[in-house]
């Protein structure tokens, strides 16, 4: 018998993505071509995967109604996640020259790609964009797994749910534009600002010593 067996193995340290600051953002921005320069500002400004920022369609975009809105179906849950087109999105996508028939890509270039390879190229973006990688999960060579960075695509993700969070805007709110089916899932994808913490303390009235 092995007695090694009876031991219970020791768990990961949980990694979390880290966030983009508006500085790196705009930066991805300038220095991105073609389709790429919109399905940043797609994933900046609605927070969702990279999968479903390059497949997005001009059919799921609602330029005519009063409210504008953008629509994403979630592929695990088979739920949709409306959400209001923010104004610059809205400046960007409709300068956008697109044929009339709606069901086409928006970002024709780039869908029905596979995520790795964009993975990639996105990876090599930021280094054009100047932006420093840090890997916080290495690769164990005997597992077969793979390293994992703190800034990828998907990182434009948290920064979406954790711009919110920091604006004070109620968590129902950001599970609702996210699509995140529970709290603890939403959890992950919040980054508070120290800020955040500060005026929370602050809060607590001042204790009067003799």
């Amino acid at each position: 018998m092995n007695p090694c067996l009876a031991i219970e193995p020791v768990k990961d340290k949980t990694v979390r993505k880290g966030t983009f600051t508006l500085e790196q953002v705009t930066a991805l921005g300038n220095t991105a071509t073609g389709d790429w320069t919109g399905v940043i500002l797609v994933g900046f400004y609605t927070g969702q995967r990279l999968g479903d920022c390059v497949n997005l369609r001009w059919n799921q975009i609602d330029f005519r109604s009063k409210i504008k809105t953008i629509r994403f179906e979630q592929g695990k849950t088979g739920s949709e996640v409306i959400m209001p087109l923010n104004p610059s999105l809205t400046d960007y996508l409709s300068g956008l020259a697109h044929s009339k028939a709606d069901e086409t890509f928006v970002f024709p270039t780039l869908a029905n790609r596979t995520i790795s390879p964009l993975s990639k190229a996105f990876r090599k973006l930021m280094a054009r964009a100047g932006i420093e990688q840090r890997v916080i999960r290495q690769r164990k060579a005997d597992s077969g797994g793979r390293s994992v960075n703190a800034l990828t695509f998907h990182s434009l993700r948290h920064t979406f749910n954790s711009i919110l969070t920091n604006a004070g805007i109620p968590e129902e709110t950001r599970m609702a534009l996210t699509g995140h089916t529970t709290r603890e899932q939403n959890h992950v994808y919040t980054h508070r600002q120290l800020q955040t913490y500060v005026d929370a303390v602050a809060m607590l009235p001042r204790v009067t010593l003799d």
